[in-house]
C-alpha cells in the first residue's frame, strides 16, 4: 500500500509492519485496512477512537471508513462499528445480517444484505431508504446523500442536493459502480 497526499493526522504513513492487503478505505483523517490474513488495522486521526479497532472487529473481509467513524465487514456476515456516534452511525441495527457489503458516508452507514436489501442509519435524511428501492448491488454515503446501484442497472440517490449531486441523469446508459462525494 502507498498513499500520499495530506498526512495532517498520520493518515498517509502507512505502517512499516502492516504486509500485504485486502482492501482499503479512507476516512476524514483516518485510513483503515483489512490484512491479507483478516485483520483490521487502522491509523490517522483517532478523537473519538475510529483509528483503535476493537478486537472484535476480526477477522473482516472489509472496512468502510467514514467521517469520524469506523465500520468493519466479520467473515460471519456481520457489522462492527466503533468512532464517534453522534447521528448513531455507529449502532448496528438488530437486522444487518449476513450483509456482504458495507459502505459509510460523513454521517451515516450502509450494509447489503445477502438478499440485496439495503439498511441504513445514522444521520436521517440520507439514512432514510427510499420505497420501492428493489435489490441493491453497491451503495455509496456522501456528506449528507446517498447513492445505490440497484440490481436492475438503475441508480437512484436520496438525502441532500445542494450541488445537485442526486439529480440522476435520463440519459445515464449502463453503469456497473457508484461512487459518492464527501
Amino acid at each position: 500500500l502507498r498513499m500520499w497526499g495530506s498526512n495532517s493526522d498520520g493518515q498517509s504513513s502507512v505502517p512499516a509492519d502492516l504486509g500485504p492487503i485486502r482492501q482499503v478505505s479512507t476516512g476524514r483523517g483516518h485510513t483503515l485496512v483489512v490484512t491479507a490474513n483478516g485483520t483490521v488495522r487502522a491509523w490517522g486521526s483517532n478523537t473519538w477512537l475510529q483509528a483503535t479497532p476493537p478486537v472484535h472487529a476480526s477477522p473482516a473481509v472489509a472496512v468502510a471508513a467514514g467521517g469520524e467513524f469506523s465500520l468493519a465487514l466479520k467473515v460471519d456476515g456481520m457489522v462492527v462499528g466503533w468512532g464517534e456516534n453522534h447521528t448513531h452511525q455507529v449502532s448496528v441495527p438488530g437486522n444487518a445480517t449476513d450483509v456482504i457489503r458495507i459502505s459509510a458516508g460523513i454521517f451515516h452507514s450502509m450494509a447489503i444484505r445477502s438478499t440485496g436489501e439495503l439498511i441504513c442509519w445514522g444521520f436521517p435524511i440520507p439514512s432514510s431508504t427510499p420505497l420501492n428501492l428493489g435489490p441493491v448491488l453497491q451503495a455509496e454515503g456522501g456528506h449528507f446523500h446517498t447513492v445505490a446501484l440497484t440490481q436492475s442497472g438503475l441508480v437512484r440517490c436520496w438525502g441532500g442536493n445542494s450541488s445537485g449531486q442526486c439529480n440522476v441523469p435520463e440519459d445515464l446508459g449502463p453503469v456497473t459502480a457508484v461512487a459518492a462525494t464527501r
